[in-house]
């Protein structure tokens, strides 16, 4: 069979019938719906990530009788004493490790560590060790609106 050119071609294609053009607008209309709603659907996952919400923030301090027999490794396995040395504030949430909260009067920390997922409303956040105790006390039980940006 011999290869045809583009201008050969035309020779041997029907002109399209009304019903067949009818197909082909609605083809190229569903098609077009979908690539729309798709686009919408990635802009509203977007907006899902973020959420502003009020949540009850209370503070922790890294001393066995608050955690466990290793206070300064967090539930992701990082060494949350020296993460706080170096500047960089975690807390204790039931979301996904790595969610970032920003909590007025405190700032931004990252979710290293867990929370009961009884406690779906609460966010605990790490202050230091035993020479911290009484600025966890001072901090108390707030309930605040409060920033969650999920990984």
């Amino acid at each position: 069979m011999a290869t045809l050119l583009p201008y050969e071609i035309t020779r041997y294609v029907k002109k399209p019938n009304k019903k067949t053009k009818i197909v082909l607008i609605t083809i190229l209309t569903i098609f077009g719906s979908l690539l729309i709603v798709r686009a919408i659907g990635a802009n509203a996952k977007d907006v899902a990530r973020t959420q502003v919400a009020r949540f009850i923030v209370t503070a922790y301090n890294s001393v066995p009788e608050q955690t466990d027999s290793t206070p300064c490794i967090a539930a992701n396995g990082q060494d949350i004493c020296n993460l706080l040395e170096r500047g960089d504030n975690t807390c204790a949430m039931a979301a996904p490790f790595g969610t970032r909260v920003e909590i007025p009067g405190f700032g931004t920390c990252t979710v290293r560590d867990r929370l009961s997922s009884k406690y779906k409303r609460r966010i605990d956040l790490y202050f230091g060790g035993r020479d911290k105790i009484a600025a966890a006390r001072k901090w108390g039980k707030q309930t605040l609106r409060v920033k969650v940006t999920y990984p």
